[in-house]
């Protein structure tokens, strides 16, 4: 799922057309790494339990933009570096030296995340411990 800002579109692109190219090839590779993230992701949420709602298409609609959501975060973090790699040898096949871009620290998780996890678990693995279909 690529996201496209109309209104930022129309900003982003009046600009000098010298930066334009290079602001377009920055956004192109980004946004490889972001489709490559999505997949990424989607895989491995596969590998997950159901949890507490079960299977339903509003859970898998909901898990699909969570995804995307996830994924664009990551690509824009530049954590992986996947877009800078892209690009530095896309400039190194071209015979362009570009300073390198940097990048935003990687995004950390907080500490409370992996308790609240745990916690959700905990508390799926004893409401189906507990469920009727169990007991008999």
């Amino acid at each position: 799922m690529l996201y496209v800002n109309p209104i930022a579109g129309q900003t982003d692109f009046r600009a000098d057309p010298a930066d334009l190219a290079a602001f377009r090839e920055h956004r192109a590779f980004q946004e490889l790494e972001r489709i490559f993230l999505y997949q990424l992701v989607r895989e491995m949420r596969k590998s997950t339990r159901e949890g507490l709602f079960g299977k339903s298409r509003e859970r898998e609609f909901f898990e699909d933009i969570f995804n995307d959501h996830l994924a664009g975060v990551l690509a824009e973090s530049g954590a992986f570096g996947l877009a800078a790699q892209m690009q530095a040898q896309c400039d190194a096949a071209q015979g362009s030296a570009r300073p390198p871009q940097e990048s935003p620290p990687a995004i950390p998780l907080p500490s409370a995340l992996s308790h609240r996890i745990a916690q959700a678990d905990a508390a799926s693995a004893h409401l189906a411990k507990n469920s009727p279909e169990h007991r008999k």
